[in-house]
């Protein structure tokens, strides 16, 4: 017995089809102007009998062929049935085109390149459209022409007959897969039940479970459901296609690091953006660097080395923040790159202290326009006081390691026995005594020999 039945039309009174008539003529008058109405195809939606929940669209009569087409059917009740799918009969593979698809409408469109309908073609189907029982009940289903060109490039506007459907063995409902204990989902509204495992998300384990599952009985009764490659049936192809989604929702992880950096009161610090690798190369990217505490570093500025400066932009500045994005159009990031430097960010010590820099990525794509999923390591930027050269020294002390300490008195970017020394014999210098903090090395709170004693000790342990 057929699950659905096509309901006849019901009868007119003369009265009526005179009107219809008349109404008919007055509108031809009123688009022939636009539209070349001589010979008017016609596009019929029926079923036939034995064929499951297939709807054929038929091309009635095509006195002067078929150039292309672009047809929705819609489904007026999605609660009693909704769409399946579509596929093109007399013109499919390539030249055929699913647009748009929701549970209650397909939008389908298709180009006759191979001649396939010529002039005075008699009853072909053009699609067929699987219509899937929910309920018992009837619905109306009805077929819009957006498009319909013949073979001498005229636009016409076929005349077209909905069905009423009825549905009286509704389909089995979808049940847990595998292991799974929730039902598949559809997260983004297309159909498509990606989400196999209904966990609410799409992730490898809705790859995997699909995989071993892909022959149940589940699977197999809703081919509309699971066809991720659109053919109409459920196999390896949509395993692969499944596999694609799956990877393009779950990037896999790049690794960004802004290094740290330390400079002086009055100094320009300047911080490089790493990108660590790049499997898939680097196509574009937007990001934003801001400063915690700017009264400690404020932001001067950002340039790139690795990019073209034409395609390298900064979108907006502040003392505490800069956005600025590239494309590499030039390809000179390419796929394995390593340890790319994707910006230098200059900052200017404000003050003594540390602050953290936090970094966040607006946009980033690789090679092929999928998203980066960043792993951010961001940086820190810690300001110590500017002294001028002490004794005969050409530079500035310095603290090497960060723990508030001018070990480097001589400023030479090394600790050796030169710098004790000439902590020794300069441990009145004004420099010194006006900061007795930074070479208070033995720690009793004044600066004198016994300090430079106490840093030869860290010199001789080294």
């Amino acid at each position: 017995m057929d699950r659905y039945r096509v309901l006849s039309k019901q009868k007119r009174s003369p009265l009526i089809i005179l009107i219809l008539l008349l109404l008919a003529v007055l509108f031809s008058f009123v688009v022939q102007a636009q539209v070349n109405t001589s010979g008017t195809p016609l596009v019929v939606l029926k079923r036939e009998k034995n064929d499951g929940g297939m709807l054929k669209l038929i091309l009635a009569n095509a006195p002067k062929g078929l150039y292309m087409y672009d047809i929705t059917v819609f489904i007026r009740d999605s609660s009693i049935a909704r769409i399946g799918f579509a596929r093109g009969v007399a013109i499919a593979g390539i030249y055929f085109q699913v647009v748009n698809k929701t549970a209650s409408s397909i939008e389908f469109r298709a180009a006759d390149l191979n001649g396939s309908v010529l002039p005075g073609a008699h009853n072909v189907t053009l699609a067929e459209i699987e219509v899937l029982g929910l309920k018992r009940g009837q619905t109306g289903i009805d077929v819009k022409v957006n498009q319909f060109i013949d073979d001498e490039d005229h636009r016409v506007v076929p005349r077209v007959e909905p069905i009423v459907l009825e549905v009286f063995s509704p389909i089995p409902q979808l049940l847990p897969i595998g292991g799974s204990t929730n039902l598949p989902q559809d997260l983004n509204g297309n159909g498509l039940n990606e989400d196999i495992n209904g966990d609410g998300k799409l992730t490898p384990a809705d790859l995997s479970l699909f995989a071993l599952n892909i022959d149940s009985k589940v699977i197999q009764t809703h081919v509309e459901c699971f066809d991720f490659n659109g053919d109409g049936a459920v196999n390896l192809a949509d395993v692969r296609a499944l596999a694609s989604l799956v990877e393009e929702a779950n990037p896999t992880p790049t690794d960004l690091r802004l290094e740290d950096g330390r400079g002086g009161t009055g100094e320009e610090v300047a911080l490089n953006l790493v990108l660590v690798s790049a499997p898939q190369g680097l196509q574009r990217y937007d990001v934003v660097v801001s400063v915690s505490d700017s009264s400690v570093a404020q932001i001067k500025g950002v340039r790139s080395d690795a990019i073209d400066s034409s395609f390298f932009q900064i979108i907006r500045q502040s003392l505490d923040s800069i956005e600025f994005r590239a494309a590499d159009l030039k390809n000179r990031i390419q796929p394995n790159a390593e340890q790319a430097i994707l910006a230098t960010i200059t900052l200017v010590g404000m003050s003594k202290g540390e602050t953290a820099l936090d970094t966040k990525v607006q946009i980033m794509t690789d090679d092929n326009g999928n998203p980066l999923k960043s792993l951010l390591r961001s940086g820190k930027v810690k300001i110590t006081l500017s002294l001028p050269p002490i004794g005969g020294s050409s530079y500035p002390p310095q603290d090497l390691d960060g723990d508030g300490l001018y070990e480097d008195v001589n400023g030479d970017g090394v600790l050796t026995f030169a710098d004790p020394i000439l902590l020794a014999f300069n441990s009145s210098d004004k420099v010194i005594q006006q900061n007795p903090t930074l070479f208070d090395f033995n720690g009793d709170g004044v600066v004198d020999f016994d300090d430079a004693v106490a840093l030869a000790n860290v010199v001789n342990r080294q």
